[in-house]
């Protein structure tokens, strides 16, 4: 959608937009109800070429009732001076491990996004502010992640009623530039952080009122504010011996696979190889047959002898 075009988009049931969305500086518009999906072309050893679904630099846009699923690639990317305001809406990847979205939301230069009652699911980051950008989440989930929710070089989060749970290393993570970030949470839950951190120890909790392993890094933002933040136990946590175990039972299933098709080939292989004994003992019977016919009737004798 190009520069000073406006466009509202509304889907009917079942309907799904494939490909990716550019929301050109100066254009603006509305999606309700739609669905995207975008999978990346990039191979998984190429992270830096993984793409967006949707790039957004311009405004006011508004997603309402959407789905925004991105394998690999990135669900949106807010950048120049993007405003964008999405509203009951999921961004999600498709899966786990390479089928998830290299981002939900990404967030740069000036961009000022507002996210309400929205779900952010399947990331490697579900939300990443930085470089002046800004962020409002009312009642969202960041759910099933690598890492919730990251700041650095000056980006902006304010929370309000949000759950951040089941991501992977951290709830939490913040940059090393990110001095100049800001982040406020009212009234939210971060709940069990599956692989990262620390067993969380009843009552200790760190600086600046988080508990351990919230955070995925040692750097914090500049300013942080939390009121009325709860923080479930870890009994769901998986601890690294519960790790350690789940690899060792991929490892094992892999080596049952592997040795499965080893047997699979060698069997094909003995057959083939007992085909070929069979074909040349039906060769040398017919040979020896030939030379048995040359030898009771003799060239000249009843004609001219038969030679294979």
């Amino acid at each position: 959608v190009q520069d000073q075009s406006a466009m509202e988009l509304r889907c009917q049931d079942g309907c799904v937009l494939g490909g990716a969305w550019v929301l050109d500086i100066g254009s603006k518009g509305r999606f309700t109800s739609s669905t995207m999906a975008y999978k990346s072309v990039a191979n998984f050893s190429n992270p830096a070429a993984r793409g967006y679904l949707m790039v957004v630099a311009g405004g006011p846009w508004s997603l309402q009732d959407c789905q925004l699923w991105s394998e690999y690639s990135a669900a949106v990317l807010a950048c120049e001076a993007a405003e964008i305001e999405f509203k009951s809406c999921l961004l999600s990847g498709t899966g786990d491990l390479e089928r998830r979205c290299k981002c939900g939301v990404s967030a740069m230069d000036e961009a000022r996004i507002r996210l309400h009652e929205c779900t952010i699911q399947h990331g490697t980051t579900g939300v990443r502010m930085c470089s002046m950008s800004a962020a409002s989440l009312v009642r969202c989930n960041i759910l099933k992640c690598t890492l919730g929710l990251a700041l650095g070089d000056s980006g902006t989060a304010i929370m309000d009623k949000c759950m951040l749970s089941e991501n992977d290393v951290g709830n939490l993570v913040a940059f090393k530039d990110s001095q100049k970030s800001i982040l406020k949470m009212q009234d939210c839950t971060l709940g069990p952080v599956l692989l990262g951190g620390t067993p969380q120890t009843e009552g200790v909790t760190d600086q600046d009122g988080f508990p351990e392993g919230q955070w995925a890094s040692e750097d914090r933002p500049g300013q942080i504010e939390q009121h009325h933040t709860e923080f479930p136990p870890r009994a769901k946590a998986m601890d690294w011996r519960n790790i350690s175990d789940l690899m060792e039972s991929v490892v094992q299933t892999s080596w049952k696979s592997a040795e499965k098709v080893v047997l699979n080939a060698t069997e094909s292989l003995e057959q083939q190889l007992q085909d070929a004994q069979e074909h040349r003992k039906l060769l040398s019977d017919f040979l020896q047959s030939m030379q048995h016919m040359n030898q009771t009737h003799p060239a000249g004798s009843t004609g001219e002898s038969v030679r294979p």
